[in-house]
């Protein structure tokens, strides 16, 4: 991905506790109704928890990662869905990235609730400002989440993903027309699934006729509090570049993927690909693993530097399987 410059979020925080952002001069979420307004726009507005049922991997894309907020009620309807049995991959976009001192303040508001433990569990891995961004795994892995940090048509550009849920955050268009401009939404329509749905709290026509210009169908909902209408939609139409990537992906779970060299790069990308669910076959012509490059970087006594760590569990012949 491209890397630009971050520029960190400045926020305020009014008097009752709400943060609001100095640059767009708008609040980042009501501070009196946030979860439930993640409930209302995103999660109903994706058909969610019903839509990610009996899936093996359900991936959620969404464009503005602001406090988390958005991700901690969608894990929590995760955790709560006994008929979730799959993995939860939520990939969000952050231009600014929030600072930890001031997410901890504005996530005080999950204290006492059924979010607290989670809200927690994000803060003690809380991404910095980084352009490489961060992916972190709760509850055993069946929950991942990464976080892109950069211009949100950059990241959708160039980052490999097959979403099958959108949701479309961020500060109005008005504000930040950038982020709800034409080439990112025709960038969005490259990385959705067939059947793929999205849902925003804006109703605004440049909103609409860019969902439709990307191949959606939109129609407007109710919304809550101070948001009375909102969007959701449906992809309808894909350009062939995503449905060729679909017949892909959806062959991933039951055909494993072949890896030539069992070194650091092979291990890895092992160990990446066996953690998303797919069965890995890992070939190489010496008969253990590490024994090229890598080992003679052992040797020279460079051990932390190379993380032999990321061969551990490859021991074994020439050929190797990993789970998916």
């Amino acid at each position: 991905m491209k890397r630009l410059p971050l520029s960190p979020a400045s926020i305020v925080f009014d008097p009752d506790g709400t943060p609001s952002s100095s640059v767009y001069a708008a609040p980042y979420h009501p501070r009196s109704r946030a979860v439930q307004q993640a409930h209302a726009v995103f999660l109903q507005g994706n058909g969610l928890p019903q839509r990610w049922r009996g899936r093996k991997r359900f991936v959620i894309l969404e464009t503005g990662f602001g406090l988390g907020l958005n991700f901690l009620a969608t894990w929590q309807a995760w955790a709560d869905d006994p008929q979730a049995t799959g993995q939860l991959w939520f990939i969000s976009i952050e231009r600014h990235p929030v600072l930890l001192a001031d997410a901890r303040r504005a996530l005080a508001i999950c204290d006492g609730t059924p979010l607290q433990d989670k809200a927690q569990a994000l803060l003690a891995q809380w991404p910095a400002a980084s352009p490489d961004g961060i992916q972190v795994r709760f509850a055993h892995d069946r929950v991942v989440l990464q976080v892109l940090q950069g211009d949100v048509g950059a990241a959708l550009r160039d980052w490999p993903l097959q979403a099958d849920a959108v949701y479309l955050d961020g500060f109005s268009p008005r504000l930040n027309p950038d982020m709800w401009s034409p080439p990112v939404f025709k960038a969005l329509a490259r990385r959705v699934a067939p059947g793929c749905t999205a849902a925003t709290w804006s109703t605004a026509r440049v909103v609409r006729e860019g969902l439709v210009q990307a191949g959606f169908a939109v129609e407007r909902r109710a919304g809550l509090a101070d948001k009375r209408r909102g969007l959701q939609a449906q992809l309808v139409r894909s350009p062939p570049r995503v449905r060729d990537a679909a017949r892909i992906m959806n062959g991933w779970n039951e055909q494993p993927a072949v890896i030539i060299g069992a070194g650091l790069a092979g291990a890895a990308c092992a160990q990446a690909l066996s953690a998303a669910g797919v069965a890995c076959l890992v070939l190489d012509q010496a008969a253990e693993p590490a024994q090229g490059a890598f080992s003679r970087c052992v040797a020279s006594r460079r051990r932390r530097a190379c993380a032999p760590a990321a061969c551990s569990g490859l021991d074994g012949p020439t050929a190797l399987r990993t789970p998916g």
